[in-house]
């Protein structure tokens, strides 16, 4: 037979009440639902799980050992149900999110932030890597969601676009580019370059919006903090996301927005297309979604920096 919860929770309130009209009252049934529940109980046991009298209601021996399976399937049935109502109200759960370094440094800490303050039962796991290593991770399951830069629509994921990141060129201080009014991709193919790795997204939109035009890569590195220490020291020129241009805050360099034709990178906050999102997920979809405005403010605040040096 199938026992539900409520056949386990009738069952125990009457082997601790010894009353079939206490009993019914602690589980809001009238005593003829009560006493009917329990009888199809027995039957469906094959056996009497309790000895009536007129004066009290006592555990047959097959009622003590069922008793105390009673208990702890009912403690089991209970903890799995508030589990589940944990979940789906966002008390309890996990996420996992794969985005770009860029994002990871700039925006993307402050929104995580204000999502566990509101939600400090889930737990957040993030992965910074390349974009196309973000796309596989998600392809695959292995994250929930990803933020990342697409230069393509693909089929297999559901993309929301959140903002745009603009392009700065990066010199060291002095250099004559940073004088010249309209730099067009035809005078930067002149100069030596630090770039990122081309599995890169920052590496695939300038090469896309130079095109066909190809920029001398002196030296290919992977992290932002390495491109500044190598213009830094006067390897070759780079050009940078705004979401990054902080980390070239430092003595020795300069930038300012470089203006070229689609020299842009749109933001794209992405799930699998045809599967849905658990709870805590959704939740954190729809909190960077409704974010995306003081997205739009950070790249817009680094494009409008001027040179200041």
């Amino acid at each position: 037979m199938d026992i539900s919860q409520r056949d386990l929770q009738v069952f125990l309130a009457l082997a601790e009440e010894k009353s079939f009209t206490r009993a019914a009252a602690k589980c809001h049934l009238s005593q003829s639902a009560f006493s009917s529940r329990i009888r199809l109980l027995e039957i469906g046991l094959r056996t009497t799980l309790f000895d009536r009298t007129t004066r009290s209601v006592e555990l047959t021996n097959d009622g003590r050992l069922f008793e105390i399976s009673a208990q702890q399937l009912y403690k089991e049935f209970s903890q799995v149900l508030e589990n589940f109502q944990d979940h789906a109200a966002r008390r309890k759960g996990s996420v996992k999110i794969a985005t770009l370094p860029s994002l990871c440094s700039s925006w993307l800490p402050t929104v995580l932030a204000q999502f566990r303050a509101r939600y400090p039962g889930i737990e957040l796991s993030v992965i910074d890597d390349l974009s196309e290593v973000c796309l596989d991770l998600l392809r695959s399951g292995q994250v929930d969601l990803a933020i990342n830069s697409m230069m393509n629509t693909v089929d297999d994921l559901q993309a929301t676009a959140i903002g745009t990141d603009q392009f700065h060129l990066v010199c060291p201080t002095g250099h004559p580019l940073l004088r010249v009014r309209h730099i067009s991709a035809e005078e930067l193919v002149k100069h030596p370059f630090i770039l990122q790795s081309r599995r890169s997204s920052v590496r695939q939109h300038i090469e896309s919006a130079v095109r066909p035009f190809t920029l001398r890569t002196s030296m290919e590195v992977h992290y932002m903090a390495t491109i500044a220490g190598m213009v830094g020291a006067g390897l070759g020129l780079s050009i940078v996301p705004g979401l990054s241009l902080w980390q070239f805050e430092r003595p020795g360099l300069s930038s300012r927005p470089l203006k070229l034709p689609h020299l842009a990178r749109p933001i794209h906050l992405l799930k699998r297309r045809g599967y849905s999102l658990s709870a805590a997920a959704s939740a954190l979809f729809d909190h960077i979604a409704h974010e995306k405005s003081s997205l739009l403010m950070l790249a817009r605040k680094g494009s409008s920096k001027p040179d200041a040096r």
